[in-house]
């Protein structure tokens, strides 16, 4: 393939594919690996990551993760990898003398390392290394004296972990024929080096041989270290092929590695992680209506999502209006005990922090930090840790949250403004959003609380009987769990609000406790409306507590 345009147009094609891939289609998933990691803009923390084998990588990935506070920044900084990894592996192709009518198979390493990628717990590092070790061997190539790879090799696995297995096979492979002895120590250093990183026992062992930090859970998925062979073997086999490759041939080369691209990467992602992690970026963001609509999209049937929906339904003021036109899975549809993988709880800790519980919401806040995965800290941890924190009069704890966030790129100028409050002595409730806080803020330490919601709920009304989102969780804790009295006790709350009209789901329970009392429909009492008598008679049942009650009991009778 001569023509430049025909060339660069195809990589303009990438950047273009996978600017929209990461920016309009999958943005959660650059909000979520955002959400792990904390970049400091600092020369302790670039020291602090070199420490330790595949510190480069690590650095330079999380250098790109922090720009995914954006999402469509983010987007940009990925397509410019992937544009930069396809133009490296066909510098590398050229090295190895491959008919340059193969161009269009260049595409492919980056189109693997595409899919992998669609996985939401493969790092941004993973990426870096395998990149920095295909680039690295471009640069280096023209080294005459050829004993210096294996001390390049050696020194690059410490910068970037296994990924310097690209470079060590790339140039095994280009020297072989002239030095098979050095060929093969070149290879065989990679292992005894990270046998020798291991005996420190900062890591486990399969850690130096699979990567520190190249996926968030180690050693539950290895699918990813195929790239290992694809960069280095891809180019060599091809340069192996000695006949004619026309451009007939090379046009049609274009158009499979399209078609796979096409077929692989939409594969690449799992769609209930994906709209689990989507409904949660949303509710993060405060985009309730966003919320709604989405789910009514995807309807995923699990608890983190569903909590998620309830969440965005309350704060439009419809939980209890609306919510079992929806699949409600019990208590767990509302809030959840604390779990050790970390993201599933995240968003029981969002609900309490908007409830005003902000002693479980810090609790939360804290425990999901203290089980990353990979022992990393999160922004966003941080500052709602620093939030909670200072909600609670705990400024000193506040300041430790904060100090490091005013070292971060896209989180300082809030964390500063919180720094100059305390400092200051200035009243919290100056900024808005402390203010606001402050009224429904339960003064109870509600540490020991979470294990049962209800009291949470109803001491928060108690603080603040004008606290409608409490209300709508009282009321609709009460309706799961079939507890009348608690729901007839929320009453006095919606009067005390000067609610005309009671929520649906709530005239739907009261009607039926109703009727199984009296065993009839006469004298209904006003507050339950005639188009819910008149439902309840024509036994429609469809988006009501009526359906709710039937799928409990038949749960509880094992149908």
């Amino acid at each position: 393939m001569n023509s430049v345009f025909q060339k660069y147009g195809l990589t303009g094609i990438l950047f273009a594919a996978s600017f929209v891939f990461w920016g309009f289609f999958h943005p959660e998933l650059l909000f979520y690996h955002e959400y792990y990691q904390m970049f400091l803009t600092t020369s302790d923390y670039f020291f602090e990551r070199l420490a330790f084998v595949g510190g480069l990588a690590d650095y330079l990935g999380e250098f790109v993760t922090q720009f995914f506070f954006y999402p469509v920044l983010g987007a940009a900084f990925v397509a410019l990898l992937y544009a930069g990894f396809q133009i490296v592996t066909e510098q590398s192709f050229r090295i190895f003398g491959v008919d340059k009518n193969f161009y269009p198979l260049t595409f492919l390493p980056v189109v693997s390392v595409w899919f992998f990628m669609g996985s939401e717990n493969l790092l941004l590092n993973f990426f870096m290394a395998v990149f920095l070790a295909v680039f690295i061997f471009v640069l280096t190539d023209r080294i005459k004296l050829s004993v210096i790879k294996p001390v390049i090799v050696i020194i690059l696995y410490y910068l970037i972990g296994p990924a310097a297995l690209i470079t060590a096979l790339m140039y095994a492979l280009r020297g072989f024929k002239e030095n098979k002895v050095l060929a093969v120590l070149t290879v065989l250093s990679l292992p005894v080096e990270a046998w020798l990183f291991s005996r420190s026992a900062e890591f486990p062992t399969k850690s130096y041989f699979v990567g520190i930090d190249y996926i968030r859970f180690p050693f539950k998925s290895y699918g990813h270290l195929i790239m290992l062979l694809i960069s280095p073997l891809l180019p060599y086999l091809l340069s192996l092929y000695k006949k004619e490759f026309s451009k007939k041939k090379c046009y049609i080369a274009a158009l499979s590695v399209t078609a796979f691209a096409a077929v692989l990467i939409p594969q690449s992602t799992s769609p209930v992680a994906v709209q689990t992690i989507k409904m949660y970026s949303l509710v993060y963001n405060q985009k309730w209506d966003e919320a709604v609509e989405y789910y009514n999209k995807v309807r995923t049937a699990n608890s983190y999502s569903v909590q998620c929906l309830n969440l965005a339904l309350a704060q439009k003021g419809l939980l209890t209006e609306n919510m079992f036109h929806y699949y409600q899975p019990g208590i767990l549809a509302l809030v959840s005990d604390f779990q050790t993988d970390m993201f599933t709880s995240l968003i029981s800790g969002e609900v309490f922090f908007r409830l005003g519980a902000f002693n479980v919401a810090q609790r939360y806040a804290f425990e999901c930090q203290e089980n990353i995965a990979n022992f990393r800290h999160s922004s966003k941890l941080f500052f709602r840790l620093a939030e909670t924190a200072v909600m609670n009069d705990e400024f000193t704890v506040a300041k430790k949250y904060l100090l490091p966030l005013s070292k971060t790129m896209f989180y300082k100028d809030k964390a500063r403004e919180y720094i100059e409050l305390l400092y200051s002595g200035g009243s919290k409730n100056n900024i808005p959003e402390f203010a606001a806080g402050n009224l429904i803020k339960l003064e109870q330490d509600g540490a020991q609380e979470e294990l049962n919601a209800t009291v949470i709920f109803k001491n928060l009304l108690v603080k603040n009987p004008h606290n409608l989102l409490a209300l709508q969780y009282y009321s609709a804790f009460s309706l799961l769990t079939m507890d009348y009295e608690n729901l007839g006790n929320s009453l006095d709350f919606f009067a005390a609000n000067k609610v005309k009209e009671l929520p649906k789901h709530i005239q739907e329970a009261l009607l039926y406790c109703y009727y199984e009392q009296n065993k009839t429909l006469k004298n209904v009492p006003k507050i339950i409306s005639p188009g819910v008598v008149l439902a309840f008679e024509k036994k429609n049942i469809e988006d009501t507590f009526w359906k709710y009650i039937i799928f409990v009991s038949k749960q509880n009778n094992g149908k």
